[in-house]
């Protein structure tokens, strides 16, 4: 069973939106559900003189709760005594800065055995929260994403990532098209001699990539990148029909037609588009290895491809003096500064054998 973070909210467009994106963004990663409930349903119920507060509650298909109603039978009865709730799944519990621990207890007496082992988030109106236990009402979905996942029980977490010793995504940092050109040789190389599958994902503009690709029409990488910015993006399991086998040995998507197609979407197209791939091949029985080349992109787009990478190999500029040589090791150690604990740094070798084979 997954963990489980509620959302309450008494802003029911506002609850809507933000419990079905970051539904998206459990589904994608496998790492816990998400149930919201609508709190002015809740403050309406007057409490049973024989218990305190309100136990009973249905859960409809969507995932939000509703008290539960013996007068009316309506299609919502699919569930009673929050079963899909039990207490030692919930690990935590967003609710809006107007309703505090106690209250949510009264609705939810059933919880009060574990409160301390339920970690509550209030929802602020206030754009430039510090408070640790405090999120803005305008944070970025993804950011609210990961400060769940660091939450996860030590458990939870372990079965998210027992697969990655599977499977391996990575990336690069390069300043020169040289760099970039040796580091994809030597991952190539590298999968092949450890009998890796290998998933090729070119981020690039069309006109930089040498090698002959299949291209529209059908389901290109163009065609899944709007998918997923328009929130509809395919299940997980389904990602294999929008690959091929190349015929240099490796599985790639086809490519849109414009050259620019794939840089231009946005940050967290991206990031949701690196976790899909992630999940996908983590899915797999076959050990592979995922190589996301992308080049002429933002340093800020790379960030977001880099923070779901197990590895990345990173150009190192020059010693010297020059303005863009300072600029750039200033930017990596800006990048560097923000990558993930799990990403390992790594290197291209510099033995005369090791160049021969890159």
């Amino acid at each position: 069973m997954k963990p489980v973070v509620l959302i309450a909210d008494h802003y029911g467009g506002f609850l809507t939106r933000l419990g079905e994106r970051l539904k998206r963004e459990a589904a994608i990663s496998n790492a816990y559900d998400v149930a919201v409930v609508d709190t002015r349903v809740l403050s309406g119920r007057k409490k049973d003189t024989d218990r305190q507060g309100c136990s009973e509650y249905v859960c409809v298909p969507s995932g939000r709760l509703w008290p539960y109603d013996n007068t009316c039978d309506d299609g919502r009865t699919s569930s009673r005594e929050l079963p899909c709730l039990l207490p030692t799944r919930l690990f935590a519990v967003i609710l809006p800065e107007t309703m505090d621990k106690e209250l949510f207890y009264d609705y939810f007496p059933v919880f009060l055995p574990y409160a301390e082992n339920i970690a509550v988030f209030y929802l602020s109106n206030d754009n430039y929260i510090k408070d640790s236990e405090n999120l803005s009402r305008f944070s970025a979905v993804s950011e609210i994403h990961r400060r769940l996942l660091a939450l996860l029980p030590n458990d939870a977490r372990k079965a998210g990532s027992s697969d990655k010793r599977m499977s391996q995504t990575g990336t690069l940092l390069a300043f020169s098209e040289s760099f970039a050109e040796r580091a994809c040789r030597f991952v190539m190389h590298q999968a092949v001699m450890k009998g890796d599958s290998l998933l090729y994902v070119p981020i690039m503009p069309l006109y930089r990539i040498k090698e002959p690709f299949q291209h529209g029409p059908g389901k290109t990488l163009g065609d899944l990148i709007d998918r997923i910015h328009a929130h509809d993006p395919p299940q997980v399991t389904h990602l294999g029909r929008w690959l091929y086998w190349h015929e240099n040995g490796y599985y790639t998507f086809r490519l849109p037609e414009r050259a620019d197609d794939l840089i231009t979407c946005n940050r967290e197209t991206l990031r949701q588009l690196v976790q899909i791939i992630r999940s996908y091949v983590r899915s797999q029985s076959e050990k592979m290895t995922v190589w996301i080349d992308a080049r002429d992109l933002s340093l800020v787009k790379r960030q977001a491809i880099t923070s779901f990478c197990d590895f990345i190999y990173v150009e190192t500029p020059d010693e010297t003096k020059s303005a863009a040589s300072a600029i750039a090791r200033r930017e990596l150690s800006l990048f560097l500064a923000e990558l993930s604990g799990e990403c390992n740094i790594l290197e291209l070798p510099r033995s005369v054998k090791d160049e021969m084979e890159v």
